[in-house]
């Protein structure tokens, strides 16, 4: 039992970590937390129940994953441990200020850094989102690597900026 619990916690681990995109807004970090913590906690507590109890297990431990999953995430969009906390505030300064420039970040605790540069912008909307929308091009620097990618932001009726579509192109 403890060698399949212990595979089932590596395997939703995985999967928690691969579910939360590079460079997503805390909106989609926490759907991403609340979904792999669901799984993790699902797998947890089928390993627990037994006979008829099982199924109570399982969904019982879904939804407390799921709840401690979304709660880890968001707070990594307001710790400074984390490079979303640096980021968030560039991205949102280029999408609202707009202009021609870069808006850079650094996290001096992992020393990632890169920018975000708003390009075009999109007052009556992009595709099947409402307006306004921006695109932008982003460079992301960790110790090893680089990534570049674009896409496209769309303010959200309660005023935030959401990305909806994202291209990378790594070199």
């Amino acid at each position: 039992m403890l060698k399949s619990m212990a595979i089932g916690l590596v395997a939703a681990g995985a999967l928690f970590t691969a579910t939360t995109p590079a460079f997503a807004d805390c909106d989609d970090a926490k759907a991403a937390g609340t979904f792999g913590g669901a799984v993790l906690g699902g797998i947890i507590g089928n390993q627990f129940g037994h006979g008829g109890g099982r199924v109570a297990a399982t969904v019982g431990g879904a939804v407390l994953g799921g709840l401690a999953g979304r709660e880890i995430a968001r707070d990594s969009c307001r710790d400074d441990r984390y490079d979303a906390y640096y980021y968030n505030a560039a991205y949102d300064d280029a999408f609202d200020d707009g202009g021609d420039r870069r808006y850079e970040w650094r996290n001096p605790r992992t020393h990632h850094h890169g920018w975000v540069r708003p390009t075009e912008y999109y007052e009556d909307g992009w595709n099947d989102y409402d307006g306004p929308c921006r695109r932008f091009e982003t460079r992301y620097y960790d110790r090893d690597d680089e990534a570049y990618a674009g896409g496209v932001a769309c303010r959200t009726r309660n005023g935030t900026w959401k990305i909806v579509s994202m291209e990378n192109d790594d070199d």
